[in-house]
């Protein structure tokens, strides 16, 4: 090989080794010298909104002073019939001792001023002085709920007729509810007084009682009058010392 073709190689190798490494540098720079975009992923999820409290049955349902009201249709007003399902309902409204027994299990702080000094006969009287919060919550520790408005009703009155007193008379004998005593105080003794079609006690007088809708129902000791049809509206978190309530459970 003459030295000239010699020559001639090497500057061509040279000249095309250092095109390569200024090349290879140009584009490790295009390839490496911006950091490449990161691989998309979710944007973090937001944490979830804090439940409702909502306090969780902490036992069985217990049936045994609840009666039972089977499906069927009832007279909710004069004018209107409706309809309900199967459903137990407390016998006798919630009372001061099984109030005081939600307390201890669940180690309310919320408990009513009275409470905290009650005589042996007070124990058998209904629990006062409770919201419709307080009510619900008492309902949903014990597997229970609180009645509807029409549940209520239909208990209350039966399904024959619209009648305005459980047992039937246009007019409320003592004996059979108590009202007109504003100067009691507080709610007597619950006894069975005033039975209803359905075999409830006490749903007029004495004590006024909560519905799911706010609605109170029946009229209290200092009540000119009372019945059924005897309703008040109130906020949930309404407290006095005439408003108690009981529970239901569907069958």
């Amino acid at each position: 090989m003459a030295w000239y073709h010699w020559l001639l190689m090497v500057l061509c190798g040279g000249v095309c080794g250092w095109l390569g490494f200024k090349l290879g540098g140009f584009v490790a720079r295009r390839n490496l010298g911006a950091p490449a975009a990161p691989a998309p992923v979710g944007s973090p999820a937001s944490p979830p909104a804090a439940p409702q409290a909502s306090p969780q049955p902490q036992r069985q349902a217990d049936r045994k002073d609840m009666v039972l009201v089977p499906a069927g249709s009832f007279y909710y007003k004069a004018d209107q019939q409706l309809q309900t399902g199967a459903f137990y309902i407390d016998i006798f409204p919630v009372t001061n001792k099984q109030y005081l027994e939600f307390i201890e299990a669940t180690k309310s702080s919320n408990v009513p001023e009275h409470l905290r000094s009650l005589t042996s006969d007070e124990f058998s009287q209904p629990v006062v002085w409770v919201s419709r919060y307080d009510a619900d919550t008492y309902c949903r520790w014990a597997g229970k709920r609180l009645p509807s408005d029409e549940e209520w009703v239909r208990a209350a009155r039966g399904d024959e007729d619209a009648r305005n007193y459980p047992w039937k008379d246009t007019i409320p004998p003592h004996g059979k509810a108590i009202f007109g005593q504003h100067k009691r105080g507080r709610p007597d003794i619950i006894e069975k007084r005033g039975c209803t079609p359905h075999g409830c006690y006490d749903m007029v007088g004495n004590a006024w009682e909560w519905t799911s809708q706010g609605i109170l129902r029946g009229g209290f000791y200092g009540s000119k009058d009372v019945g059924v049809d005897m309703t008040l509206n109130m906020p949930a978190d309404t407290k006095s010392g005439g408003t108690g309530f009981r529970c239901v459970v569907d069958a």
